[in-house]
């Protein structure tokens, strides 16, 4: 199921001393508070929460620190232990918490045993699993906020950092994030930790400089939820949020916390800094993958986050609004303490959003991530609002092996169709541990009939070149090929063939009398499977009852095999047009191969014969339907990407 990465992260660090207990956030500024409510991240969905995961940077204290997830205000079932002067990274990768609509989640940092010291952390991570793809969490907090600034209109980001000492950002271009995934946004939730105004502090989600749908409204503190709106966003949009205070007597606003839900099929993270972090010239940097970017730190190790489940990192971003270097800024993301392959070099005196569409990184479980600057010049400084980029929960390719007669999927060729694989001499999918693989067995590549095991010919015959079965009177045999051991047809998913046989020397069947052939005919010395596909196996043929070849002179079986109908494969495959009426069926489909996977919609690959009429439907104008063979229900609709002439 998807898991979203969660991060939290504080840069330099934030040191706790002993006797206390903090709860901290999971997402964007791992800001610590004794105040739980501030802290807190709430959900709409069921989750399982899991994997907490904590970086130690420095400790002194001289007793034990305990890391905990909390839900709901109550201690979860996630628990790090972390004793004397430990440091470096701690996980509880045992435990986990079940979160339903509503929940409310963070950490807790408990050092209440008496002593001496203080335990500095960076990043704080949990992973987010759902049973769907459609829910990602984006969240910025901190301590966002005015003293005496009564009117004013300010910006901060929706990821990332939402802390200052100071007023928010009045530019803003440095709270904006380019989304580069179609979304819908919900759920605004804000959390005001003061608002001592009389009249209303407006919040509102700001898209492309304009406000959005989604706002709140308060004159008191306290979480605030506009759960009735939503906002579309495009990809390129530029997102942020707005906070407009009363036109009143000055007085105090600050926001903890601002969250939204989104439905995107990724996920947007993000390490920002709507005041702008300042890297000097001729230095290196290194950047934690979400949260707080901070400012110049030297340690790449203090950084890293460990992704803990598999995904794809694209759509690299990077906001810069003030750069005065003589050099150019190179940012990176970074893997195992390696360059990966997402870059955007922000030339000397540059300004404004840059991106890397081109390239991406897949991300495996136990990678250690975060960004990088690398700054050139002799002089100036660059100004970073925001460096992120967009995780895909698609994982990456992987090699599959099979055990048994087949070695490697490469022997296999590379035709997929529906259905599971059983490999020679495994007896169900199970011995395959609990992989279950959608794929097909195209036969071009397997060297041998030995390896997919003996052919089997069970069935009446019909006669080469002969138009119908009424052309040969009544002796007809119909073949279906299957596998030694399979115990039926179905168990390939319906694959067969019909085939003509033609003895040799015969003119006709009336010549051999009525032909009846008992039992299987097992194929034998047929050097490979180029035969199927293709009119080339020819192999004694003796009916029963008869003692020897002789009794028929030399009668020799050639074989045609022709490609699986589509019903054979145990669909329909329809062409329509766009007021759904029927137009064709294409009973001689073959090839045809059902590609689902995670994130992307289904495709469908299929062949025809070059003179099937039918030919002419499959056009951009009509619709391809998919159907259940038994059931006929309809399992896809698709529209043709692309049709291309393969004849020699």
């Amino acid at each position: 199921m998807p898991e979203y990465l969660l991060v939290g992260s504080r840069n330099p660090g934030y040191g706790q001393g002993s006797a206390l207990t903090y709860y901290v956030s999971p997402l964007g500024r791992s800001f610590s508070l004794g105040a739980e409510a501030q802290l807190q991240v709430k959900v709409y969905e069921s989750y399982t929460l899991k994997n907490a995961f904590v970086r130690i940077i420095a400790n002194t204290l001289n007793n034990t620190t305990m890391v905990r997830s909390r839900v709901n205000g109550a201690n979860g079932n996630q628990v790090i232990s972390i004793t004397t002067t430990q440091t470096g990274v701690f996980e509880d990768v045992v435990n986990s918490d079940a979160l339903s609509n509503g929940d409310l989640f963070c950490f807790s940092v408990d050092t209440t045993a008496a002593g001496a010291g203080t335990v500095t952390w960076t990043i704080f991570s949990f992973l987010l699993e759902t049973a769907t793809n459609t829910t990602p969490i984006l969240s910025s907090q901190g301590r966002w906020g005015t003293n005496n600034a009564a009117g004013f209109t300010r910006f901060a980001p929706i990821i990332g950092n939402l802390d200052t000492t100071d007023l928010a950002t009045s530019t803003e271009a440095k709270a904006e994030y380019k989304f580069r995934a179609n979304s819908t946004l919900s759920k605004l939730r804000v959390y005001f930790s003061a608002n001592g105004f009389g009249g209303n502090v407006v919040c509102t989600i700001r898209i492309n400089n304009g406000n959005g749908n989604l706002t709140i409204s308060s004159s008191a503190s306290g979480a605030f939820e506009d759960v009735g709106n939503t906002d579309v966003i495009s990809a390129g949009d530029d997102v942020n949020i707005q906070y407009v205070l009363p036109s009143e007597p000055d007085d105090d606003a600050w926001i903890a916390r601002v969250q939204v839900t989104s439905d995107s099929d990724g996920m947007q993270i993000a390490a920002t800094n709507h005041l702008g972090d300042t890297q000097p010239d001729s230095t290196t940097s290194y950047i934690p993958l979400c949260g707080e970017s901070g400012i110049t730190n030297a340690v790449e190790a203090q950084m890293q986050v460990k992704a803990r489940a598999i995904f794809t990192l694209a759509n690299m971003y990077v906001n810069a609004n003030t750069n005065t270097l003589n050099g150019a800024a190179v940012y990176r993301l970074r893997i195992n303490g390696g360059n990966g392959n997402l870059t955007i070099s922000v030339a000397a005196a540059q300004t404004g959003q840059f991106e890397d569409l081109v390239n991406s990184d897949d991300i495996i479980a136990t990678d250690l991530l975060n960004w990088s600057c690398v700054t050139a010049g002799s002089s100036g400084d660059i100004e970073m609002n925001a460096v992120g980029g967009e995780i895909s929960l698609e994982p990456p390719a992987q090699d599959i092996s099979l055990a048994g007669a087949i070695g490697t999927v490469e022997a296999i060729g590379s035709h997929v169709v529906a259905g599971p694989i059983i490999a020679s001499s495994i007896a169900t999918v199970e011995g395959l541990g609990s992989l279950e693989v959608l794929s097909g067995i195209s036969p071009s590549g397997i060297g041998t009939v030995e390896a997919i095991g003996s052919l089997v010919i069970a069935g009446p015959i019909i006669a080469q070149g002969v138009a119908s079965v009424e052309g040969l009177g009544s002796p007809q045999l119909n073949l279906t090929i299957y596998l030694v051991g399979v115990a039926s047809v179905q168990a390939l998913g319906g694959p067969q063939v019909n085939l003509w046989v033609h003895p040799d020397g015969v003119a006709s069947v009336e010549g051999i009398g009525s032909l009846i052939i008992a039992g299987p005919i097992i194929a034998t010395g047929v050097a490979s499977v180029e035969g199927i596909g293709s009119p080339q196996v020819n192999f004694i043929l003796r009916p029963s009852g008869v003692a020897s070849i002789e009794g028929l002179g030399t009668p020799v079986l050639t074989m045609y095999a022709f490609p699986m109908p589509a019903d054979a494969l145990g669909f329909i495959l329809e062409a329509r047009d766009s007021s759904d009426e029927l137009l064709a069926i294409f009973h001689n489909a073959f090839e045809i191969g059902l590609v689902e996977e995670v994130n992307r919609p289904p495709m469908l690959n299929f062949k025809l014969p070059s003179d099937d009429s039918k030919l002419a439907f499959v056009i951009s104008a009509n619709e391809l339907w998919l159907r259940n063979y038994k059931t006929g229900a309809l399992l896809y609709k698709f529209l043709l990407s692309k049709r291309k002439d393969i004849r020699v």
